[in-house]
């Protein structure tokens, strides 16, 4: 790109923006006032305003002034996203389509990031919409998108009726405040010298990476869509394809870099770079989950061997306990049966003492009724020989009758 005179230097300077009537003001060449524009510095608008008389009278001219200073692929590209986007300023009629709640106009078509993980393919998905809903919480602000085609960038999509498309994005000013942004780099094997203007970043949920632009007015290309990120701060969302991946929580953030004096980025490569390190990352994490759940498997096992074991024990001390109550129990009750015989039989061995000491009395005593009856009947001898011969009272009773 053809470099810029110095006058812009001092031009910056002695800009008053607020209540300044146009008086003192430095005009500058098309030249410098376009790569201001291309810097950041200035809106395709103000280069317009700003520039000498005669030599800008609008935006439309930017492009072919771009083309007869040699500026490069991206330059251009930069040159009419820059004349797209700022005459449109706020964009009144997406505006509109945002507000629209009831009756709604011709349809935009909602435009959404993707890639797959394992591929590492980004695309674009695109569907109808008659009312604006955003594709995430947080994510309610929308912006146009253009198409790269052969003779050029379109703002509206080729083929689908004129219907315009337009991007989520939201402002994270938040975190942008706690991070310094980095000075001028060179990265290796190339002399230009690289700022820092956007950065990638993991989504809180994992489902996603968030691409923050780090400058004012930051082109952005993405394959053939192209957008412009209008402030710093600016926050755009990719998807995955895949419902089961998620972005490592290793990977925090990595930062884009960019041309100094150029605020565009092509982030077709790094995208799909960074999506296959991630898909390392997230496979690598895999592993070591799978692992670890092996060994707490495999730990768990064995404390499950552990534990039955002990459990075995535990039955066979409950059971070796529960038999040796069986046998003493059995050994008792023997005993007490035992013991119950001895004296069922002692009782009776009494009983027959008893009785025998019963039958020896009564004999006694039948013996003193024959002596007596000796006395009187004289009739002794036969007694006491009956009862001898076990004959019973009778017998004497008939003998003493004789």
């Amino acid at each position: 790109m053809a470099g810029a005179t110095p006058s812009w230097v001092d031009y910056l300077a002695s800009l008053q923006w607020d209540g300044d009537d146009g008086a003192g003001r430095r005009e500058l060449s098309a030249e410098d006032a376009l790569s201001l524009a291309l810097k950041g510095d200035l809106t395709a608008e103000e280069a317009v305003s700003l520039s000498l008389p005669g030599e800008l009278n609008s935006a439309d001219e930017l492009l072919p002034l771009g083309i007869r200073m040699g500026l490069t692929a991206e330059e251009l590209l930069l040159v009419q996203l820059l004349a797209y986007f700022d005459r449109r300023g706020e964009d009144p009629e997406l505006r509109q389509w945002m507000n629209v709640r009831e009756a709604p106009g011709r349809p935009f078509f909602l435009f959404t990031m993707k890639a797959s993980a394992k591929t590492a393919q980004v695309s674009w998905r695109k569907k109808k919409k008659f009312h604006f809903s955003p594709e995430r919480p947080g994510y309610t602000a929308a912006l146009r998108i253009a198409w790269l085609g052969a003779d050029g960038v379109h703002l509206e999509q080729a083929g689908e009726g004129g219907q315009p498309g337009a991007l989520c994005y939201h402002i994270d000013g938040g975190y942008l405040m706690l991070r310094r942004p980095k000075g001028v780099v060179f990265k290796e094997g190339s002399d230009v010298p690289q700022t820092e203007v956007a950065l990638i970043r993991r989504l809180p949920r994992g489902d996603g990476i968030s691409i923050t632009s780090r400058v004012r007015g930051l082109g952005v290309r993405l394959g053939d869509i192209l957008f412009m990120l209008p402030c710093c701060a600016a926050t755009v969302a990719l998807s995955f394809e895949e419902k089961s991946f998620t972005v490592p929580t290793e990977f925090t953030e990595e930062p884009l870099y960019g041309r100094v004096g150029l605020n565009f980025i092509d982030i077709t490569v790094p995208i799909e770079n960074l999506v296959k390190k991630l898909y390392g990352m997230y496979e690598r994490e895999e592993q070591d989950n799978k692992a670890m759940l092996q060994q707490l498997q495999n730990r768990g096992d064995h404390q499950d061997r552990a534990e039955l074991m002990y459990c075995r024990e535990d039955e066979e001390r409950e059971r070796g306990e529960l038999e040796r109550q069986r046998k003493e129990q059995e050994k008792e009750k023997l005993e007490n049966l035992q013991r119950g015989r001895a004296e069922r039989n002692k009782y009776k061995e009494m009983r027959k003492e008893v009785k025998r000491m019963v039958g020896n009395f009564k004999l006694g005593a039948k013996i003193d009724e024959g002596f007596l009856q000796q006395e009187s009947t004289g009739n002794s001898i036969f007694r006491i020989f009956e009862l001898d011969e076990g004959t019973g009272s009778g017998d004497v009773s008939k003998t003493q009758r004789e």
